[in-house]
């Protein structure tokens, strides 16, 4: 996860609940004329990947973004700019903010999947994982806290492959939405049974205030989550990018 600004997660008053756009699409709906779509920073950061996948990868997340952006907006692609300086270290790697609109943007991949979030109400973050059991025992006590490793032991080995996916996706999530990325500790982070954040140091206004819904992705073995920084509910409308992006 890179690194991300920190934003303001005090709750902002809002009328009725938060609304927010998913965009699901895969690396291999990349095509030439995507590349027209990306800034010159972009273009530089897409060309030092070195495996074709991963340049995929980027290409549509960051084509998609300004697509699925500017459809919120109705305005051109070409209108819209983008920040992504890191603020610990100033490259382009940080979390994704339009210079001149007040629209929340997310993004998340891996593997075969490429996942957009938008909102116009509430700042937001998302995740999507592969998932890969070898990973949940490798990188558990990483993610989750100590009451969490508890019941965790308690589970048979599948059950602990869904139980880590479900907890790394809802932390990866939140983390993007507050702009605190590695800063946090994920395993300083936990929810209650309804997915409200019940503890984050140092952010007691999150505690009842936000919250991560479970997502199912368009693929099979992958887990991902939506955080938003306000009350539930959300309302949340999927949408299969294929054919915007097709269309430019």
């Amino acid at each position: 996860m890179s690194a991300i600004v920190p934003v303001n997660t005090a709750p902002a008053d809002h009328a009725g609940p938060a609304r927010c756009e998913i965009w699901w699409a895969r690396p291999s709906d990349q095509h030439a004329g995507l590349l027209s779509l990306l800034e010159d920073v972009e273009l530089q950061r897409r060309s030092g990947y070195r495996r074709p996948e991963d340049r995929a990868r980027f290409t549509v997340g960051a084509a998609l973004m300004r697509l699925a952006a500017a459809r919120t907006l109705s305005c051109s692609p070409g209108e819209l700019r983008f920040n992504r300086d890191c603020p610990d270290c100033h490259l382009p790697h940080g979390r994704p903010r339009l210079r001149q609109h007040d629209l929340e943007v997310a993004v998340s991949h891996s593997a075969d999947l490429v996942m957009i979030g938008l909102s116009t109400s509430t700042p937001m973050g998302v995740d999507v994982e592969r998932v890969d059991p070898a990973r949940s025992h490798k990188l558990a006590r990483r993610v989750l806290s100590a009451r969490e490793l508890d019941g965790f032991r308690t589970l048979t080995h599948d059950e602990q492959t869904q139980v880590f996916f479900q907890a790394w996706t809802r932390k990866e999530a939140v983390l993007k939405s507050t702009g605190d990325g590695l800063r946090m500790p994920m395993n300083a982070v936990e929810f209650d049974d309804r997915g409200q954040v019940l503890a984050y140091p140092g952010r007691p206004e999150l505690t009842g205030n936000a919250h991560v819904i479970d997502l199912k992705p368009r693929e099979e073995g992958y887990r991902a989550a939506l955080a938003v920084l306000t009350p539930p509910p959300a309302e949340v409308t999927h949408y299969d990018a294929r054919g915007l992006l097709r269309s430019w």
